[in-house]
């Protein structure tokens, strides 16, 4: 966040640094992520909510050979479930897996290594926001 900060400026809104609250609707509509006040070692947090549209999981990759694809729900359950809320009540568990479960099956999810670079920055924009990162750089 801090590189896309960094290099996308005010286009950019964190709206929760660590762990922020996700709503999945019952009736099948997008997911909701909303800041909270805990945000993480670097503070970064904002009041807002907007609809999630991906999550991306990330892993290093070496300098200049940074690379994301999209993956299917099989391929990141155990890296959802790190970062996941599991109450110890087994009842309260399972309802957190099912949605877990829907949250999956409703977003676009991505797998990305990276260094620690501008070229993570293009990789990621590109694929995330589906636009040239050359092209909005110079417009921005």
């Amino acid at each position: 966040m801090r590189l896309w900060c960094e290099h996308l400026g005010s286009a950019v809104t964190v709206i929760n640094g660590d762990k922020p609250i996700v709503r999945v609707p019952a009736d099948g509509g997008p997911p909701i992520v909303y800041g909270v006040p805990w945000a993480g070692k670097e503070g970064w947090q904002t009041n807002t909510s907007a609809p999630l549209a991906g999550i991306c999981f990330l892993g290093r990759s070496r300098p200049g050979e940074s690379v994301i694809r999209r993956v299917a729900p099989e391929e990141c359950v155990d890296e959802a479930l790190r970062q996941a809320y599991l109450p110890r009540d087994a009842h309260a568990a399972g309802l957190a897996l099912e949605l877990l479960d829907g949250l999956l099956a409703r977003v676009a999810l991505f797998r990305l290594s990276c260094d620690v670079s501008e070229d993570a920055v293009r990789c990621s924009f590109e694929a995330l926001a589906g636009l040239s990162y050359d092209d909005w750089t110079i417009t921005a």
